[in-house]
């Protein structure tokens, strides 16, 4: 491609017509080689160009400014120029004398650079032009570094959105490198959404090793990670940081043997960028100063920038304060390790994961796979779920809400953000004469207790069908999972009833009765305990009455009160914590001391109104509030966006009309999703 085409018919600030600019051209070109009229001797590489003063200082700023200066290059008629090629200059010479100049993708950045410090700006501007018709896969990591560093907006955005179109995991690393090299932040979080769906194939390459922690801890704990197994994820991230520590102990090794004289120096020759000293190098010239930078900064990103450690260093007095950098820090594997769905995981992986030297040697990696482990073997039939047991957006699998509508027309769910109903939903279990339904769950079941003609029907939800289990005399029965088995409680006679979920072929057990004086209105499981709530009357004030079942001794232990009514209160778990909350918005922590006695702590006031609860769910550190009808519905500047225990506070739904609420893990093609609530009804 030609220098050409610089010339319009007419100028726009002249309105000098093609043919006289085309002329003038000529004129000049036709003097270039007179040596009478020659002024000016630039000397590049040993080579002596024999120029004109004025066609020097009419296109370069650099010249012009050169030659009005009165320095010595302006009197001895004669500048020698330092860092250009001889190739590049007569080039640029050839352009400002006849118009034409040859620009190829070899010399387009060598040109564009040296015309930028000569200041020409019709070649500058055609060298972008040339640029950015001519990036490609192969030369779009230097030009876009070359762009950066000139600051050329328009060619930086080009080359970012070529990158963002073109990334493969070929190139993925060598992108990424780049733009943190280069500051790029649009780029880096582009990469990140790359490596979120395209897990599986970048964990068999060498992408995965270059990202730094945090975008790594971005990456695997967004809920958008498209992968084939959870246990990827964890295996994934054993490797990133064993490679990581390999390399740092390298680091360290390298930085203790540098003495302190030699950093600054040491900075300088990693830290190596396109700059003047490339000018007249060839395209290949380019891409190997390229890839020395490039080396360089993988260098850098793993210990999050080369200078800040040696800036460090150099500020040090002792081996142990070098140590102690925190980029030369051995990488702890909890911190990635929580932000994974370690309770989704396999029993194989966390076998292995137990047995690993790494995990065995920290601490909180040991007790975060312990934790999973447990979760696993009874943590699940309890309801709500850590954030390493919530599901992602791929998974053929859904954390919900479940909610049974009085009509008996259908199930539905809701996933907070989302809402559902049930597929081959019957109508048969939920009849229009039902009186009220109570839903329970286990592990990945659903089961329900629907009363109609003063008795009730337990029923489970399986393959996408309901069944009846048993029939239970008597109405008014709550039930809660714990352990084993599901309990079920009665609000008239205060008997209290279990039934083994694996042997449903097998009739209600009697077990006990609860000692309160008035019903139970809620229950949950606390470890070996399963905790019940009624209310009491104490000295004219409504208050919440707390009774711990030990289910192994089968005995009852009486609890402090809470202040505030029993009545429409929920019980609701958000990771391993257990949290009580009235509908006088109280908020209390269910746990148990040191001395495994159990206690209820005061936490927080939600809200100081009150407000009918049906359910409460915690999911990402958000709680979703299900509760009474609209018109009870209480104003935004009521409501509480957040507290010191949630970071978001929401209304999830309307519950007028409708059952408890309880988590389930559910299979989506059961699911059918549904605008709104007042949609499915």
């Amino acid at each position: 491609m030609e220098f050409t085409s610089s010339i319009e018919s007419a100028s726009p600030k002249t309105g000098m017509s093609e043919t006289v600019a085309c002329a003038i051209i000529e004129g000049i070109s036709s003097v270039r080689e007179d040596e009478e009229l020659q002024d000016f001797v630039v000397e590049v590489e040993g080579k002596e160009f024999k120029c004109h003063r004025l066609i020097l200082s009419a296109c370069s700023g650099f010249f012009r400014g050169l030659l009005r200066s009165g320095m010595k290059e302006s009197k001895e008629q004669r500048t020698k120029l330092e860092g250009f090629s001889e190739e590049i200059f007569k080039a640029i010479l050839d352009s400002l004398y006849t118009g034409n100049g040859n620009l190829t993708q070899n010399n387009m950045l060598s040109v564009w650079i040296a015309v930028d410090h000569l200041q020409i700006p019709f070649l500058c501007k055609l060298c972008t032009d040339f640029i950015e018709a001519n990036i490609s896969v192969e030369n779009v990591l230097p030009v876009w570094q070359v762009a950066k560093q000139m600051q050329s907006l328009i060619v930086v955005e080009t080359c970012e959105t070529f990158v963002k179109r073109n990334t493969s995991i070929e190139n993925c690393e060598q992108i990424y490198v780049t733009a943190r090299l280069l500051g790029c932040d649009s780029v880096v979080s582009h990469v990140r959404e790359f490596v979120k769906a395209n897990y599986d194939a970048v964990t068999k390459s060498d992408v995965l090793y270059c990202l730094t922690e945090n975008d790594l801890l971005e990456v695997i704990e967004s809920q958008d990670l498209i992968v084939s197994s959870e246990d990827v994820v964890v295996e994934s991230i054993l490797t990133w940081v064993k490679v990581r520590n390999y390399q740092v102990k390298n680091e360290r090794e390298d930085v203790f043997k540098k003495r302190r004289s030699q950093h600054s120096g040491f900075y300088s020759k990693e830290i190596h960028t396109i700059g003047l000293d490339t000018i007249g190098s060839d395209q290949n010239d380019v891409q190997k100063n390229f890839r020395v930078s490039n080396k360089a900064f993988r260098k850098e990103a793993l210990h999050d920038m080369v200078k800040s450690v040696l800036d460090s260093i150099i500020k040090s007095t002792s081996p142990a304060s070098e140590v102690d950098s925190e980029t030369l820090r051995l990488k702890n594997p909890a911190r990635l390790l929580s932000a994974t769905r370690l309770c989704l995981v396999t029993s194989g992986c966390l076998k292995t994961l137990s047995r690993d030297p790494l995990i065995r040697s920290n601490k909180e990696s040991t007790q975060l796979v312990m934790d999973a482990a447990l979760y696993q073997s009874i943590g699940g039939r309890h309801g709500q779920w850590p954030n390493a047991a919530i599901h992602r957006h791929y998974s053929d699998f859904v954390n919900v809400g479940v909610m049974a509508h009085r009509s008996g027309k259908f199930l539905a769910l809701s996933s907070c953000d989302a809402k559902f109903k049930l597929k081959k939903m019957p109508i048969s279990p939920f009849m229009n004469s039902c009186i009220s339904v109570h839903l329970i769950s286990y592990l990945t079941d659903l089961y329900a207790v629907k009363e109609y003609c003063g008795n009730s029907v337990l029923y489970v939800f399986a393959k996408d069908l309901w069944r009846e289990v048993t029939t239970i005399h008597g109405t008014g029965w709550l039930g809660v999972a714990h352990e084993e088995y599901m309990y079920l409680f009665n609000s008239s006679n205060q008997k209290v009833k279990r039934i083994d979920p694996k042997q449903l072929n097998t009739c209600l057990e009697d077990v006990t009765c609860f000692p309160g004086t008035t019903a139970v209105v809620n229950a949950c499981s606390l470890d070996v305990s399963v905790l019940a709530f009624c209310s009491e009357m104490i000295n004219g004030l409504e208050e919440t009455a707390v009774y711990s079942l030990d289910t192994r001794s089968q005995t009852w232990t009486r609890l402090d009160n809470m202040n505030g009514p029993a009545e429409h209160v929920v019980v609701f778990k958000q990771g391993a914590v257990i949290y009580l909350l009235q509908q006088n918005g109280n908020l209390w922590e269910i746990q148990r001391n040191e001395g495994k006695a159990v206690i209820i702590k005061f936490v927080e006031v939600l809200w100081d109104f009150r407000y009918k609860l049906y359910g409460a769910i915690a999911l990402h550190d958000k709680l979703y509030i299900f509760g009474g009808d609209k018109a009870a519905k209480p104003s935004h500047k009521q409501w509480p966006t957040s507290s010191k225990s949630f970071s978001g506070i929401k209304i999830a739904g309307s519950l007028l009309k409708w059952s408890n609420i309880v988590p389930a893990v559910l299979h989506k093609s059961i699911l059918t999703p549904v605008s709104s609530m007042a949609a499915s009804t």
